[in-house]
C-alpha cells in the first residue's frame, strides 16, 4: 500500500499532535509538584532558605529590604498588609528589619 499525500499528512498532523499532548501532561504534572511542594511549605527553588523563619517572614523580609531605602516604614507597611500579613506581624518584621 503506498502512502498518499494525504495520508501522509494525517500521520503528521496525528504524530505532532500526540507530541503537544504528551508535552502539555509533563507541565500539567510539574505544576501540580510545584503547587504541592508551596502547600507543603517547601520549594526546590530556594534551599538556602532559613528553616527557623516562617515563610511569611522571610517575604516580609525580603520586602522590607528590598523596599527600606525608598519607601517610608508606613508604606511598606501598607504593601505587607496588602500581600496577607497581618497588623501585628508586620509591624514586628518592621520593627525587626527597618
Amino acid at each position: 500500500m503506498a502512502l498518499t499525500p494525504d495520508l501522509i499528512k494525517l500521520i503528521a498532523i496525528s504524530g505532532g499532535g500526540l507530541i503537544i499532548g504528551i508535552v502539555g501532561q509533563v507541565i500539567i504534572i510539574k505544576k501540580k509538584k510545584e503547587k504541592q511542594n508551596l502547600l507543603n511549605g517547601y520549594s526546590d527553588e530556594s534551599p538556602s532558605q532559613s528553616e527557623d523563619i516562617s515563610q511569611n517572614e522571610q517575604t516580609a523580609k525580603d520586602y522590607i529590604n528590598q523596599y527600606k531605602s525608598q519607601y517610608s516604614k508606613d508604606s511598606i507597611k501598607s504593601g505587607l498588609l496588602g500581600m496577607g500579613i497581618s497588623d501585628s506581624e508586620a509591624k514586628d518584621y518592621l520593627d525587626k528589619y527597618m
